[in-house]
């Protein structure tokens, strides 16, 4: 499927979902409740089959959006703390939320593929869910890992060897500094279609300096409110297809792959997903969305369309999974 087909198909996906909300769409000969549920559901198949196609032709670094021009800024993380230059209303919202914040902050990496001459080549961003255990999507985790006979596995490079997969902590803007700890297993991936797009991964326990992990991040026991302040932690990365340039140097200044927090607000949830309007880019695929109050994790951030909306797994259903991989996330 090209490029110029998945775009058709989305808009015309969207003009369909909104003439539904809108009622002007007759969703079938029995003008009623079951009946407008089906045509929902109809729509619902097609929009996965289109997202599908999405995950299946693109990278990641296509899957995330900007939605505000303006008013959405990205701020760098230094030190494992979040810069702060004057900029007005943010600055002093995240002023006010700082300690809840930065205990967060260490437990999100970048996920990097081993290279060549032992370059890291980044695949996606993904945090600590629980003790060794990593979090992050479907679509991330399905570049180095598939399911095999016996469960999943590695995939292999071009030499027949399990391809090397780490998660470093730091990566910061202009630091040299690494906090880096080997994927030694996958745990689980969910299935395609309507699962929602998340992977769990183990993490070794040490680094390779016996450093060890940093604290994991607790999934919140509720899903925010529509206007909830929250921040995405991760790893913006270059989008030179479907963001516009001036849009991309206004907020990220040409600089990528380094870790940053994004602000922004909640918007209204769909029927599975939270959705939020912070400023995010490929790379940001497995971001943890975080809730300016609690600091803690409401969201697993995956996709976007841009000036549209930001998609996020909702922390309730992260841990419905984490119950069904009798995953422990102590209290």
């Amino acid at each position: 499927m090209s490029l110029k087909r998945i775009l058709r198909d989305q808009k015309l996906i969207e003009e369909i979902a909104k003439r539904l909300e809108q009622g002007t769409v007759d969703p079938g000969p029995a003008a009623n409740v079951s009946a407008g549920e089906r045509a929902a559901d109809e729509l619902r198949r097609v929009a996965e089959k289109a997202q599908r196609g999405l995950e299946s032709n693109l990278s990641s670094s296509f899957l995330e959006a900007v939605i505000r021009r303006q008013g959405r800024p990205v701020f760098f993380i230094q030190g494992g703390h979040i810069e702060t230059p004057d900029t007005g209303v943010w600055t002093e919202r995240i002023e006010a939320a700082r300690a809840a914040l930065e205990i967060s902050v260490p437990s999100v990496g970048r996920i990097d593929l081993a290279g060549s001459a032992d370059r890291r080549v980044a695949s996606g961003t993904g945090w600590l869910v629980a003790p060794d255990v990593v979090v992050t999507n479907r679509h991330v985790a399905v570049q180095f890992a598939s399911q095999g006979e016996g469960g999943f596995v590695f995939n292999v490079n071009p030499n027949l060897e399990p391809v090397q997969v780490s998660i470093d902590f730091e990566h910061e803007y202009q630091r040299s500094s690494q906090r880096a700890f080997e994927i030694i297993g996958i745990i689980h991936i969910e299935p395609g279609g309507p699962n929602p797009d998340v992977a769990m991964l183990q993490v070794r326990e040490r680094d390779r300096n016996g450093s060890p992990q940093p604290g994991f991040l607790r999934p919140a026991d509720a899903d925010p409110e529509e206007g909830s302040l929250v921040g995405v932690v991760g790893y913006a990365a270059a989008d030179p297809v479907l963001t516009p340039q001036d849009v991309l140097t206004s907020i990220f200044q040409g600089v990528y792959d380094v870790k940053r927090f994004h602000p922004g607000e909640t918007l209204a949830p769909t029927r599975r997903d939270l959705t939020h309007d912070c400023s995010t880019l490929g790379g940001n695929s497995g971001s943890v969305v975080l809730d300016f109050t609690t600091g803690k994790a409401v969201g697993l951030h995956y996709s976007g369309y841009f000036e549209k909306q930001n998609y996020a797994v909702p922390a309730t259903r992260l841990r419905e999974i984490l119950h069904r991989l009798r995953i422990d996330v102590p209290a």
